[in-house]
């Protein structure tokens, strides 16, 4: 699976994580530009600063994620992955 789908996936399974957790999760450190193309592709993922040093936890909009999981026919149930 790509690093987008990857990170679909962990966002239409309602985590949330810092950007410096998901590069070490993704294996990718380009995690940020990713999240700002998704974005852009009119994903509602939002974000917080949880310390003085700018991190920022990131997660999908609630509302927006059952709409996200149909349109992906995403399931949690079975072996986790994106039909």
């Amino acid at each position: 699976m790509s690093v987008f789908g990857q990170l679909r996936y962990f966002f239409l399974s309602g985590n949330s994580a810092t950007a410096k957790e998901l590069g070490a999760y993704l294996n990718n450190q380009d995690i940020r530009k990713r999240i700002s193309d998704l974005r852009s592709q009119g994903w509602e993922i939002q974000s917080i600063r949880i310390n003085k040093r700018g991190e920022k936890k990131y997660w999908l909009n609630p509302q927006q994620m059952e709409e996200l999981r149909k349109s992906y026919n995403f399931s949690l149930e079975g072996d986790g992955k994106e039909k």
